[in-house]
Order: structure tokens, then sequence, then C-alpha cells
């Protein structure tokens, strides 16, 4: 069933990196073609994990850790599709890629039912929360991936030692913008996330929730990622700098995000 399709999808997902990686390496550019086909059908496979899941369960698919681990490394392999998709944007899958088969491993080693689902997971509001800021994470993610290729390609730069893959990656300028709107991006869904959290807690009287430590924890992402968009539209903060932030920012998220479940007592999976 979904762990069958999880595995196929994974397996399609290690082929694209294994095959980019070695396009890359050999300094020879490759087709969109082979990359869609080799990526799209485990984005099908990975999409029909998820259906079967929330079928099942009937509900939203993101009510325990092993349902938040296959949302997350969805989000990102769609936003990676569509990303990759724009001109002059190559070999984004070996920076992208290793973090969502990292995220796979780990929903493969999580019990599938952990825990009971929260009977907030029902609601339509706490629903569209998990699912929004999920997808926001995932845009953070990837904004790191994509800061990643910046410095790269500005080392390369910097030290006067140009390979073969330098002619391969997207330009600086257009590794810049495309972080600047992966980050803004990011930002307003994780906002718009928030919002319809505390709207579902106050339509399911959770008022205590809101001193939760996820909360809290959520609370400094948000404020994190608005000093990150402001430092770039408003302070004029790009480059090297922005990338290194990005990437110190899905960091911060990734180290942390377990300890703000364990302290939750509303959203502990």
């Amino acid at each position: 069933g979904q762990y069958q399709l999880l595995g196929l999808a994974t397996a399609f997902y290690a082929i694209s990196l294994l095959f980019s990686l070695w396009r890359l390496a050999i300094g020879r550019p490759y087709r969109r073609w082979p990359k869609l086909a080799l990526i799209t059908p485990g984005f099908v496979l990975h999409t029909g994990a998820l259906l079967a899941r929330g079928m099942a369960e009937g509900r939203c698919p993101v009510s325990n850790l092993f349902e938040a681990l296959i949302f997350v490394s969805w989000c990102l392999v769609g936003l990676h599709l569509i990303v990759a998709s724009l001109p002059r944007v190559q070999y984004l899958t070996p920076f992208c890629m290793p973090a969502v088969l990292a995220i796979q491993v780990a929903a493969f080693l999580t019990p599938i039912n952990s825990l009971q689902p929260q009977p907030w997971t029902q609601t339509f509001w706490l629903g569209m929360h998990a699912s929004v800021i999920m997808l926001g994470y995932a845009a953070f993610g990837l904004a790191a991936a994509v800061g990643l290729m910046y410095l790269v390609q500005e080392r390369q730069l910097r030290t006067h030692r140009l390979s073969l893959q330098f002619m391969l990656l997207p330009p600086l300028l257009r590794l810049d913008a495309l972080q600047g709107w992966l980050l803004l991006g990011g930002f307003s869904l994780l906002t718009f996330g928030l919002v319809a959290g505390f709207i579902g807690l106050h339509k399911f009287r959770a008022a205590l929730a809101h001193a939760d430590p996820k909360v809290v924890w959520s609370l400094a992402i948000w404020s994190l990622y608005l000093v990150l968009v402001l430092g770039r539209n408003r302070w004029g903060l790009t480059g090297r700098r922005m990338a290194w932030m990005s990437i110190a920012g899905c960091l911060f998220i990734i180290g942390t995000f377990w300890l703000s479940n364990h302290f939750s007592q509303f959203h502990r999976y």
C-alpha cells in the first residue's frame, strides 16, 4: 500500500539524483525531459501515497510525525519541479534531492501511527494551518538549496577557479533573485498558516494552547524569516550573506523542530 508507493517514489528520486550528479560531474548539460521522466513518476507515486493515507484516515495526512515528514518531502519535490522548469535554472536536483531522500528515509524509520491523531486535526482551519506551514518550510528548504548553489558559484568566481560545472549552474544574479522569491513565498505561507492556526484554536476553544512551546517556536521562526525578508527588501542584503542566512535559518528549523514537538502538549506527535 502506502509504504510500497513511497518506496517506489524514493527509488525514482534516488535515480534522478544519481543521474544529475553524473551529468554534473562530467560537465555535460542535459535536457529537461530526462529529469522530468525520472522525478515526475516519483512525485505521482508520492501523491498517490498521500491520497491513500488521507482517504484511509478521513483527514488531511499531517497528524503525526510520519505524515509530516512525507508531506514536507512531497512539498519540496513539487516546488523543485516548479522552480526547475524556469528558464536557466539547471542542476537544482543535486542540491535539493539529498534533503528529500533524507526526509524519506527518516519517514521510513518512523512508526506509521506513532500516536493517535489529535482531535484538532479534524478541523478545517487547523488542518490547513499544518499543511500550509509545511509548504512554507519546504520553500525555506529550497531557498537554502539555492543559497548553497550560490555559494558554490560565488566561491569559484572569488578564487578564479572556474570549472565546467560553473557553466552549467545558474548565474549568480538569477540564483540571488530566486532565493529572494522563495524566502518571500515561504514567509507568506508561514504567515497564512499561523493565522489559520490561531483562527482554528479560537474555534476549537483551545485558548491554553497559545502558550504552547510549539506556538512560541513557530512565532520565533516567523520573526527570524521576517528579518531575512526585511534584510533583503529593505536593508539591501543580497548575495553571499543572504545565502548563509538562508542556510542557517533552514538548519535552525531542522535542528529545533524535534525539540519543540517534544515539549509541546498540543502539537506533540
